[in-house]
């Protein structure tokens, strides 16, 4: 029985790996490729704008915790006001544990943002470049009826 399940694997393994290489050497123009680049690294973008600008507002949330936590522990103000109760010390702990936290999620999605949107920016734009490189002029100038442009 082990032979067989070890059989088939072996056998579903190989049909993968050869349908994979088959896939991959199928022609595809140098503008296709350049195309699906510029969707990538502008996915990559934005991907990289929404870390930044959510590991902004994460660490701002965890530095005003903290800040809260601070405040309460320097002071020894274990009275709620609002729920006419004491704090205790685990849910002051507790409060700490989230801020720091907080913080650090934030501090390593703003590290991880700026880097994604830094790099998808750059490629977007220099694939752009390169796309452009192969266009044609649908807007001819004066006496001018087409035009092809391959700029290297």
């Amino acid at each position: 029985m082990k032979k067989i399940i070890l059989v088939l694997l072996a056998f579903f393994a190989l049909g993968t790996s050869v349908q994979a290489q088959v896939a991959y050497t199928t022609q595809n123009s140098q503008q296709e490729l350049f195309e699906r680049k510029v969707v990538n690294f502008n996915k990559m973008k934005r991907a990289g704008v929404g870390l930044t600008i959510g590991g902004a507002v994460i660490t701002t949330l965890g530095i005003g915790i903290l800040a809260d936590y601070v405040d309460k522990s320097v002071n020894e103000v274990y009275y709620d006001p609002y729920s006419d109760s004491y704090y205790d010390d685990d849910e002051l702990t507790a409060q700490y544990v989230a801020g720091v936290a907080l913080t650090s999620f934030g501090i390593t999605a703003m590290g991880g943002g700026i880097t994604l949107w830094s790099i998808g920016a750059a490629k977007s734009k220099s694939y752009k470049r390169k796309l452009d490189s192969f266009s044609f002029n649908l807007s001819p100038g004066y006496k001018q009826q087409f035009s092809f442009a391959y700029r290297f």
